[in-house]
């Protein structure tokens, strides 16, 4: 018998889980203190879900909820979000019975504007007390809900508002609106399902507290802000000027760029936010949290973004150079002031990995960048290039065959005559205050930095070796062009970032590296400082890269498939890299190798080179460039500017190699002062993340300068592929032309394009002269193609009829996509999505003895997937279920740990730290091998790439991604280079008994089908949310199948049916098995791409309600030895018969025999196998 022993303190609750046992002597007890852990997991269903609810918190408001070896902390905010099922499971008050009412005294208008409070029952006032979020009436005690209690409070903070101003009276009534109306925005039908809930179908509870407002408050009409992006535009008299645009949020990624026309405001509304003298932004001295505007709607900024705000606001009476600094990278401006809070708030305990990833995902969360930012700032030339002086000499030449600056991504050729001229144009444009000048029809920044270029560059101009003295080899010791005095590279040199003044490349080809040989001082073979064996792809991959450094290419993409040792290879090659540029000649620079990575991969990074190579400095001494490290190297120039002191100027000796490990976030942030190293190679692990042209991440990237760059990715290609573009742009500036030509090409091309263009990328060489030997500037293999030693990977479909429940929260969802109701066809597909997973409410598990056996009798998926874990407990196997729905994790995560007796079962998913996301991956591979039951529960997104959890054979798709990309990173998260054992893909679709193949589930499993194909054959995006919608709800509206057709076919007729649809569907390849020797079989199917093989038994009959028997089933058993299934095999019996018989059911069940009767046909082969 369990109790909680319950203590009030301040703004919280401490709750002591007790458990009362019999004792040693008759009628006595003994009364022992226990975790939550043993109280919810021996409460039953109502402590298993509120535990659950706990964890959710814990992970949405980490500082809200604390649970210590022997109690549990919730503080008043926490307290509030618990719902009534578990406040009752925890023995604290629940929620009142009574409607919660607001009233409006007074006016904005008059400027004594009060918001009342009261509760009613029965339309009757009641009296009652309030102490945060407990509230007291008539004897009785309650635990206020939100949205009221947030409500409440807010109130509190303006008690003493009384005569306070017009604006602090409007923040008051915004926030309380805002906090009414939060839950009403319609959920994103395609969205990662972080915060969706389940369908719920019978939300009329009578009990649950509700808000009312009165006829006043009810005209209030409150927008809320969640995120910004920035208006730039020029005035002569005060410089630049910063305009905030507000969005609701961040937009999800879609196919286009990000617009403003997407954000909160019409453009009227805009108008009067950004320039109305009395109710705009500027109107104050200070940002307020709330603006008026002329319709009588409310802005109301989000408490995060208001820091964000206030920054823009003050702008407008900072010096026009700290405007300029802002408008050219406002992402850094921000970060440094909630870096600055952060530190405030006690950030500077943690490590500068969980630094920057709470620094990460605020600016994730608020910062949009949009298209129309991009072109302005490029309009206005605010972005200085770095710039480098470049000199090219035909081989035993005494002249220079060019010469000139590089400038970004862009080079302007310079007669040695011409520079003089240049720089006293320059000269002159800086006096008069200019930024730029223009020579020779090209606009070239008037700055301290070009001017310092074109002295270096006077320097060069001396005579080169005589004919005979010198020889074919770049003038660079270390491989780069130039004479050794520093970045001398032509335009075959480093690729930085372009001038936002000139869109190279965009409109039209202006700029494309070409080859120029490297120097390679100690051969091809393996450092020794390389410890791992290299299989035998990734010595080709090693050897390709040291082809393409010796070539000339300035970059390679590695795209292989997940799980081949992307990292490993890379590593290889940096370590090749230091030992050649150990042997250049004496006094060539040693440049630093930069490694570019999503934060959550910062540790994996670190982890792998100390895994791979000998030592702790066989790539040099590690500098960390994020965080309170990359503050640390920041040092401050003569000229007032910053760069970053890497302990390297003047050193050439070995020890002073080095490598620098950085993220994508603080790369943008910091582009300047990056772009300012001399790289001898950056490294860019999950090269997508710069996808985006019209982002500050791309531009970044390009701005650096590095002799060659390596991009690492297993999806080049995600949503539109203007990104493949993007990414080859960044890697070896050029090679696929023009942006314009290259969408005018590929953008809507059949699949014959696209596959003309992944031969372009990995198949063809680099240079057009063939004679110059240069292999293709990328790779891609996948493991089921390279890998010959990989254990079996058995995709398994499991079609399971929706229970009855199910079906008819189905019918009625389905109902409303039929006939268009309210016109909310995407709202309706999201829902069919959910009901498709569970039908109803999860709350309404509480009141049931077994939550887990309740789910599984009324949802297809969760019962199958359960029936999966409990032969996979049963083999003592490993398993990781992959589902969206943040609750219903959590939800799952208690009750899977208690039917299967297990510690705990962790989750990982976009709330989970990179220090626990580690942590619980080290754990869970540290069991390899032990013979237990394991589970882990992942999100498909954020938990989907950069782990190995190899202890694991089993996958389970309890929810499916839209992207078969996304859905093959989750599946080579234990498929993968390792792993020793057969694992097994599991996917459970829930059918509906009358629309069958037409089924939500079904649906999406065929254009999963199609676009899994795609991804590996050709380059063609894998993700288009509208065309995907549109799939969906076509599908499920076409025609359904028609067994009469089957029935007039004679067993014969049958037979070929059963290969030719699965011929047809192209993703197997059918045969009629002959008639000697095959062991009885009538059809075996031969995957397509992975080679596995699929026997199937035919049994076609004309009384169609008979039950067969198990005779088909021993016959396709008895046919298993005369085929080659060493690549896996599924055995199928196909009938048209009502059904199977007990023994034939028990039998196949035994020898994992696929049972498909008349009322399965239609989903044959699809979703059977």
């Amino acid at each position: 018998m369990f109790q909680t022993d319950i203590r009030k303190e301040d703004n919280r609750v401490v709750l002591h889980f007790l458990e009362t046992r019999k004792g040693l002597l008759p009628f006595t007890r003994k009364v022992e203190e226990c975790d939550l852990r043993d109280w919810s997991a021996r409460s039953g269903a109502s402590g298993a879900l509120a535990h659950a609810e706990i964890a959710r918190l814990a992970d949405e408001m980490p500082m809200q909820v604390v649970e210590t070896e022997k109690s549990l902390i919730l503080y008043h905010k926490a307290l509030a979000r618990l719902s009534n099922n578990a406040l009752k499971a925890l023995e604290l008050p629940q929620n009142p019975s009574l409607v919660f009412h607001l009233e409006q005294r007074g006016s904005l208008r008059s400027g004594d504007l009060r918001i009342i409070a009261k509760w009613t029952k029965g339309g009757r006032e009641v009296r009652a007390s309030r102490d945060g979020a407990f509230l007291r009436c008539k004897g009785e005690e309650f635990v206020i809900p939100d949205p009221i209690f947030e409500i409440l409070s807010v109130l509190d903070r303006h008690k003493g508002d009384k005569g306070a101003d017009v604006s602090r009276q409007m923040e008051m009534a915004a926030s309380i609106l805002g906090l009414v109306t939060r839950e009403e925005h319609e959920q994103d039908p395609l969205d990662d399902g972080s915060s969706a809930l389940p369908l719920d179908l019978d939300n009329d509870d009578p009990d649950l507290v509700s808000v009312k407002l009165d006829a006043a408050l009810s005209k209030f009409k409150v927008k809320t802000a969640g995120a910004i992006s920035f208006d730039v535009t020029f005035k002569n008299e005060r410089g630049y000027h910063i305009k905030p645009v507000l969005f609701a949020k961040v937009p999800e990624e879609g196919k286009s760029p990000v617009s403003e026309r997407q954000g909160l405001l019409t453009p009227e509304e805009r108008l009067v936010f950004e320039s109305d003298p009395s109710k705009g932004v500027f109107s104050a001295p200070s940002a307020k949290r709330t603006y008026l505007l002329e319709s009588g709607e409310y802005i109301l900024i989000d408490e995060v973004l208001f820091p964000a705000i206030d920054h823009v606001r003050q702008l407008e009476t900072a010096e026009p150079a700290v405007r300029e600094a802002f408008a050219t990278n406002p992402s850094k401006a921000i970060a440094e002031i909630y870096r600055e809070r952060l530190l405030s708030e006690g950030s500077s305990l943690l490590s500068d990995d969980l630094q920057q990833e709470q620094l990460e995902q605020i600016l994730s969360s608020i910062i949009v960048e949009t298209k129309e930012f991009s072109d302005r700032v490029t309009e206005l030339g605010l972005w200085e290039a770095p710039v480098v002086p470049w000199v090219k000499r035909e081989p035993n030449s005494w002249e220079p065959e060019e010469f000139g600056i590089y400038l970004g991504s862009s080079f302007i050729t310079l007669p040695p005559d011409e520079i003089d001229e240049l720089e006293r144009k320059i000269d002159q444009a800086i006096a008069e205050g200019k930024k730029t000048v223009q020579h020779n029809g090209q606009l070239i920044p008037a700055t301290a930095n070009v001017k310092d270029v074109l002295s270096q560059l006077m320097g060069m101009v001396k005579p080169g070796p005589k004919p005979g003295e010198g020889d074919d080899e770049p003038e660079g010791e270390d491989g780069s062009q130039g004479d050794g005095r520093g970045p001398v590279s032509g335009p075959e040199g480093s690729s930085g970032h372009q001038v936002l003044l000139i869109k190279d490349n965009f409109d039209e080809l202006k700029f494309r590296r070409e080859l120029t040989a490297r120097p390679d001082y100690i051969g091809g073979s393996l450092p020794s400082s390389v410890k791992t064996d290299l299989m035998d792809h990734q010595e080709v991959s090693f050897s390709w890269q040291i082809d393409a450094y010796r070539s000339g290419l300035p970059g390679v993409l590695n795209a292989d498939d997940q799980g081949l040792g992307k990292t490993l290879q890379t590593i290889a090659f940096m370590a090749w890299l230091q030992d050649n540029l150990k042997k250049a000649r004496s006094g060539a620079e040693k440049k630093p190798i930069l490694v570019v990575a999503p934060t959550t991969l910062l540790k994996n990074w670190g982890s792998e080179v100390e895994k791979h190579l000998k030592g702790m400095f066989a790539l040099g001494s590690r500098i960390d460039a994020y965080g309170s490290g990359l503050q640390n190297l920041k040092r401050e120039a003569g000229d007032g500017t910053t760069y970053l002191d890497l302990g390297l100027d003047g050193h050439h000796d070995d020890d002073r190699l080095c490598w620098v490990l950085t993220t994508y976030q603080t790369l943008a942030q910091n582009q300047v002062e990056f772009a300012k190293v001399d790289f001898a190679t950056v490294v860019f692990d999950e090269i997508q993340n710069v996808k985006n042209v019209t982002t500050l991440a791309h531009r970044a990237a390009q701005s650096l300068k590095a002799d060659f760059v390596i991009g690492l990715t297993g999806t080049p290609v995600e949503n539109t592929i203007a990104e493949l573009w993007a990414i080859m742009d960044t890697i070896a500036p050029g090679c696929l032309g023009s942006l314009r030509d290259f969408m005018d090409r590929f953008e809507g091309a059949g699949e014959d394009e696209h596959r003309r263009l992944h031969d372009e990328i990995f198949e063809a060489s680099y240079s057009a002269d063939v004679d110059a030997g240069a292999p293709p500037v990328g790779i891609r293999r996948m493991k089921s193609d390279t890998v010959k030693n990989l254990p079996l990977k058995n995709y398994r479909l499991y079609p399971t009829k929706m229970p009855q429940l199910q079906a008819m929260a189905y019918d009625t969802v389905f109902f409303k996509l039929k006939n268009h109701v309210h016109g909310r066809a995407l709202k309706t597909l999201h829902q069919l999505r959910s009901v498709s997973l569970y039908p109803g409410n999860l709350q309404l598990l509480h009141s049931q003895p077994d939550a887990l056996e309740t789910m599984m009798e009324n949802s297809a998926r969760i019962k199958k997937a359960v029936e999966i874990m409990d032969e996979i407990r049963d083999r003592g196997e490993k398993v990781l279920l992959f589902l969206e729905t943040h609750e219903m994790q959590h939800l799952l995560r208690m009750l899977l740990r208690d039917r299967y007796a297990l510690d705990d079962v962790p989750i990982l998913n976009g709330q989970t730290t990179p220090h626990r996301r580690g942590r619980i991956v080290d754990d869970f591979q540290a069991t390899m091998g032990d013979g237990k039951f394991d589970i882990r529960i992942l999100s498909p997104k954020s938990a989907g790439v950069g782990i190995t959890m190899t202890a694991a054979t089993h996958i389970i798709h309890l929810s499916r991604w839209w992207n078969p990309a996304i859905e093959e990173q989750c599946n080579d998260r234990i498929y993968r280079i390792g792993q020793k054992l057969n694992c097994a893909i599991h996917i459970p679709l829930a059918v509906h008994p009358e629309h069958q193949e037409k089924t939500f589930d079904c649906i999406l499993n065929n254009i999963m089908i199609v676009k899994r194909k795609l991804f590996r054959d050709v380059l063609m995006p894998c993700e288009n949310a509208e065309a995907d919608q549109e799939s969906l709800i076509a599908g499920m509206l076409e025609s359904e199948f028609d067994l009469k057709e089957i029935d007039r076919l004679d067993w014969k007729e049958f037979e070929k049916w059963s290969g030719r649809i699965a011929n047809d569907q192209g993703v197997w390849r059918a045969a009629e098995s002959p008639r000697v020797g095959d062991g009885g079989l009538d059809t075996h199917l031969v995957h397509r791409e992975r080679g596995d093989v699929v026997l199937v038994q035919c049994k076609y009959t004309d009384n169609h309600d008979k039950l067969m028997g198990e005779n088909p089933v021993r016959e396709v058993l008895h046919s298993v030895t005369r085929y080659d299934i060493s690549k896996g095999h599924q055995c199928v019996v196909l009938t048209n018969a009502q059904g199977f018989d007990i023994q034939a059911q028990r039998l196949a069940r035994e020898n994992s025999v696929i049972l498909v009767d008349r009322h399965r046909l239609a989903l044959w082969p699809k979703h059977i196998v």
